[in-house]
């Protein structure tokens, strides 16, 4: 098991006076996961929704972006998610949301699909319109990595570019990459109702001495403790798709994978270490390198994924797409996740990746360290 990300809630100012600060914590927070014997991938920071502090003001926002990109280069610190845009705001800030993100790496941003218990097609409509221009603007289309559409996620979710503080005083939240930890408890499982009570018991034990350090990390620091994120995510090789053929049920996409979606997602429910995030499942298509091959073989699609998305979580995560899925196409799956985040009341949130140049069934080719390549999927 690694620890993907240690990650701190910030409330900022116009001048991000506090994020230096914050940074150097998170810092040593770092150092004492490691000196306790485990690989930390990452620290982030991320704040209040954009529009605490900004408004509609779409100078504003490419304002404190740059001061954000200067603390954060001066200090070779690399994430930050701007907390979410959401209701008219969208429609303010729509053009500046896809510059700002081309031109500053290191920030993450998102759109809320839903608010008020109430789909919001408007901001699904900007938020589609944004994972165009991203698709246009940035090499590749790389820059879909650091958007997404989210509906039903609360603050203190540690995973980016869902990432959001609520507003209140500094927190401090975990995410894991432990994807292998649920290949370890299902490879000597006997049937599914054993395979889950060994993730859970696997987990309670690998976990209790992370939250009792992230614990006493938060009160040293003054912060509030949020809790971890049990998503297992995987990375490239580490794989979720791997683990669940473990269990022998088929290849993931076949008949089978949504009950062992069910059966794992219940199992992280029972652990007992304080939750926050989703705490659910990620299937993402282009980080997995099972998840991509099984993609590559045609064993799932896109209404496969929402299906899951049913019994577990997190949505449609890094999905590769036509670059020339017209927006119009994009809202109305944007219009579906939302509608089964509200209707479920679950965290739901969507990253496609429109790939210029590329039709269904043509491979990617992504360079990026984080992602895996595999063949656009159809709409």
């Amino acid at each position: 098991m690694k620890i993907r990300t240690i990650t701190a809630g910030l409330t900022v100012d116009a001048e991000c006076s506090q994020l230096v600060e914050t940074v150097q914590r998170l810092a040593g927070a770092q150092v004492r996961f490691e000196d306790a014997g485990y690989e930390v991938q990452t620290i982030r920071v991320a704040t209040q929704p954009i529009q605490d502090l900004v408004g509609t003001n779409a100078g504003a926002l490419r304002d404190i972006a740059g001061r954000i990109h200067k603390n954060c280069e001066k200090h070779d610190f690399q994430f930050v998610s701007l907390g979410p845009i959401n209701g008219q705001g969208c429609l303010a800030l729509t053009d500046a949301v896809p510059d700002v993100l081309a031109e500053h790496e290191m920030l993450n941003a998102s759109i809320t699909l839903a608010s008020n218990g109430e789909v919001d097609p408007p901001a699904c409509r900007a938020a589609a319109e944004v994972i165009g221009r991203l698709a246009r603007e940035t090499a590749g289309g790389i820059g879909n990595f650091r958007f997404a559409g989210i509906a039903g996620c609360p603050p203190g979710i540690p995973f980016f570019p869902s990432a959001y503080h609520d507003g209140g005083e500094p927190t401090l939240a975990i995410g894991l990459q432990s994807a292998d930890l649920v290949e370890e408890a299902f490879a000597e499982a006997d049937g599914l109702a054993d395979a889950g009570q060994r993730l859970t018991a696997l987990l309670g034990q690998r976990l209790a001495p992370v939250e009792e350090l992230g614990e006493a990390l938060a009160e040293e620091f003054g912060w509030r403790y949020l809790g971890i994120d049990l998503s297992p995510a995987p990375m490239a090789d580490v794989s979720i798709a791997r683990a669940f053929e473990t269990l022998g049920l088929g290849q993931f996409g076949e008949a089978g994978t949504l009950s062992v979606a069910a059966v794992t997602t219940r199992a992280l429910d029972r652990v007992d270490v304080k939750k926050c995030g989703f705490s659910g499942l990620m299937f993402p298509v282009l980080e997995d390198a099972v998840l991509g091959q099984r993609n590559a073989e045609g064993r799932f699609d896109v209404q496969d994924l929402l299906l899951y998305s049913s019994v577990c979580g997190t949505g449609l995560d890094t999905v590769p797409i036509p670059g020339n899925t017209p927006p119009e196409r994009i809202e109305r799956l944007l219009l579906d996740v939302a509608s089964l985040s509200l209707r479920l009341n679950k965290p739901l949130s969507v990253r496609l990746f429109p790939v210029p140049g590329k039709a269904a069934g043509e491979t990617t080719t992504f360079e990026s360290p984080y992602l895996t390549n595999s063949p656009v999927m159809n709409l």
